[in-house]
């Protein structure tokens, strides 16, 4: 077994979408001959995007060494940090180290600790870091400085991953030949394990009513920025905060439940079928944008759910509702949500409502979608309008997607291309 570094601040019993991408390399890359050794946070405390989900940590295998630090120092490239980051490098004879990020500052500490055990360093980038086109800024010249600090950091790795080619592209249109040479991609994925764990909701319980049209979401919405950003437009405009062609709102139900209002108003006697679940922790800005919606007696909220009670909502659905940010025409989205592959794998028809980019293109070739602008009230209505008449006419199908294109993106998979990677390297 190669022994290898795996830094990484998102880790069980965190849960939440960050925590899978590491969760599944590490519990795989020993069947490809690589110990992964995972230094992680030692923080309890439990936040939106870090909250508990303790059926995690039994996907942990028993034999991989598990070291909890204190992560505010990393952030500040302390010392003690980086020397803690070495000795366990050196206590285990890691032949390399692999860091994913967020957390971006960490990216930092984690080169110069690889740098002083004399290893490669891999760094697995899970967004775009300040090449994001979601991302806000103070000001655009703290998105300059950002940009300037991902290339500082960027330059002294070995090996640099993005999760989708769109990403791989900014990255070398920002900084040219030299990082394209060293950058590849590792897409999202899922595991096909996860599905034979999760068993379908019983319809007949007060979320799933097998008379209704089920519409699902699952995971975080962003109605708080998007709507903070609606509220500053201008301010962000001036100050370049955002880019101005980003619709942070459409990444929400906004949109579909201004167009399900308006489908409600044209038929009643349709409307009262459909039954939107969204399943994940709703903030106030999400209860509020439900408040003001005649749909708020069709929504059933459930909290927040562990990831395999999560893939149960998919496999009860009738369809399932994934919404992006809007972008204009002339800009190709750099992100796919990892939820998307998860869709994908449960072989349910989507309401994609998303924009160019990587995830559009991997959405087409799934071939069961209703397909609307995120931002176009009439496109959701027309897509309301035929999942309702597909439904009514039982042509609501599912299909077997991972037994064929979508077996590339089983974790195992995607595992043995880190593991070629890591390989090459050392």
């Amino acid at each position: 077994m190669k022994p290898i570094l795996f830094v990484a601040y998102h880790f069980p019993p965190q849960g939440g979408a960050g925590v899978q991408r590491t969760l599944k390399f590490v519990e795989n890359l020993p069947n490809f001959g690589i110990q992964p050794i995972v230094i992680t946070t030692n923080a309890t405390s439990e936040s939106r995007w870090t909250p508990k989900d303790k059926t995690l940590n039994r996907e942990i295998p028993s034999n991989i060494h598990v070291y909890r630090l204190a992560w505010h120092a990393a952030h500040n490239d302390d010392h003690d940090f980086i020397s803690q980051i070495v000795r366990i490098g050196e206590k285990h004879k890691a032949e390399a180290l692999i860091s994913t990020h967020s957390p971006y500052p960490d990216t930092s500490p984690s080169g110069k600790a690889a740098e002083s055990l004399g290893v490669p360093w891999i760094v697995d980038l899970r967004d775009p870091w300040a090449l994001d086109e979601f991302q806000s800024y103070r000001t655009a010249y703290h998105r300059w400085k950002d940009i300037q600090k991902m290339k500082q950091c960027l330059q002294h790795a070995d090996r640099i991953i993005m999760n989708t080619v769109e990403a791989a592209k900014a990255v070398h249109n920002q900084f040219g030949l030299v990082f394209e040479k060293k950058t590849s991609v590792i897409p999202n994925g899922y595991d096909q394990n996860d599905f034979l764990k999760a068993k379908a909701t019983d319809k007949d319980d007060d979320r799933f009513k097998a008379e209704n049209l089920n519409i699902v979401h699952t995971g975080a919405f962003h109605t708080a920025l998007g709507m903070r950003s609606r509220r500053t437009r201008i301010l962000n405009m001036v100050l370049g905060r955002t880019r101005s062609d980003v619709n942070h709102l459409a990444r929400s139900a906004y949109y579909l439940l201004r167009a399900f209002d308006a489908f409600q108003n044209r038929h009643p006697d349709r409307a009262k079928c459909f039954n939107f679940v969204f399943a994940g922790k709703m903030t106030s800005g999400d209860n509020d944008c439900i408040k003001r919606s005649k749909a708020q007696n069709n929504i059933t909220t459930t909290g927040y759910l562990n990831h395999i009670k999560s893939i149960s909502y998919l496999l009860s659905a009738d369809v399932l509702f994934l919404p992006m940010h809007g972008l204009s025409q002339r800009r190709r989205a750099t992100i796919v949500p990892s939820k998307a592959y998860e869709y994908m794998a449960s072989g349910r028809p989507i309401l994609a409502a998303v924009p160019d980019g990587d995830a559009k293109d991997i959405l087409t070739s799934y071939d069961n979608c209703y397909f609307c602008n995120p931002t176009s009230t009439k496109d959701y209505i027309t897509a309301l309008t035929k999942i309702h008449e597909d439904w009514k006419e039982n042509r609501i199908a599912t299909q077997n997607w991972t037994s064929d294109e979508g077996n590339f993106y089983e974790r195992k998979n995607l595992t043995k291309l880190l593991a070629s990677t890591i390989h090459d390297l050392t």
